[in-house]
């Protein structure tokens, strides 16, 4: 992932959960934790029982995170970094699915339908020498079969809820959630195959290299223990492959566009 990529992860992930955030300048964050983000983050168990013991009232950690070089008082947050990934287990565990109903901007005066739409995150993983991460969102019209990509920033610009609102009815989809799947996952394998793959072929002609060096430093010798095993990590290093990862997913309602504008 890259740095800006990090930090809108970040950012996305301390507004859903309702973190109270003091600064965002696209590479810093600061942001007070609330009592849930406190106990599952930053691992002070004695503190939060002192705390209900004595019957104190408590103070969540004010954290500072950079993806640039930090200041003293900051945390480096790099992709690989032991933070980042607390973080990313923390929301598969939190928000593998969720179903939400979009509020409307204005009290409805009739009754109007939402329509369902699937949303799917997904981490797909150039893996070679060097892993290249890259966060995909799809949504999917249930009815119509509409696919559009980037779906999370869309969704940015409406207010959601887990009730339905007043004089609102959903409609029944007509895809089932199986197929829907089966779609996506089927135009993100035709968009790889269509990709330039010039990073695999490198990297196969980076194996075939390795191995010739290794077989040149034992050519005067049988094949050892030792020699299976440099082949075999040689093998995991520089063989190209895709990893395809379901991050999460939900249920969107959505309002008709036609009809009804997004809340802002």
């Amino acid at each position: 992932m890259k740095p800006e990529e990090i930090y809108s992860f970040m950012h996305r992930f301390f507004t859903a959960e309702g973190a109270d955030i003091q600064r965002n300048d696209g590479v810093r964050i600061t942001a007070r934790l609330n009592e849930k983000l406190d106990k599952a983050l930053m691992n002070r168990p004695f503190y939060w029982q002192y705390v209900r013991a004595a019957g104190n009232e408590p103070e969540p950690m004010t954290i500072n995170w950079t993806t640039v070089e930090p200041y003293d008082h900051e945390e480096y947050i790099y992709y690989g970094s032991p933070r980042l990934h607390q973080l990313f287990n923390y929301a598969k565990g939190e928000g593998k699915y969720t179903k939400l109903y979009q509020q409307p901007a204005y009290q409805a005066a009739s009754s109007y339908p939402l329509e369902p739409w699937l949303c799917m995150n997904i981490l797909l993983s150039k893996c070679c020498e060097k892993r290249e991460d890259t966060i995909y969102s799809f949504g999917l019209q249930l009815i119509s079969g509409e696919l559009r990509s980037s779906f999370m920033d869309e969704l940015k610009n409406y207010r959601f809820a887990e009730s339905i609102p007043d004089y609102a009815f959903t409609l029944s989809p007509l895809i089932q959630l199986g197929s829907a799947y089966e779609r996506i996952r089927s135009y993100l394998l035709t968009e790889c195959k269509e990709a330039n793959h010039e990073w695999a072929a490198h990297s196969n002609q980076r194996l075939e290299e390795e191995l010739e060096r290794l077989n040149s430093f034992y050519e005067a010798e049988e094949e050892t223990a030792a020699f299976r095993a440099e082949k075999e990590a040689l093998i995991r290093l520089f063989s190209p492959s895709i990893q395809v990862q379901i991050i999460n997913s939900g249920l969107f309602y959505l309002q008709q566009k036609r009809r009804h504008p997004p809340f802002t």
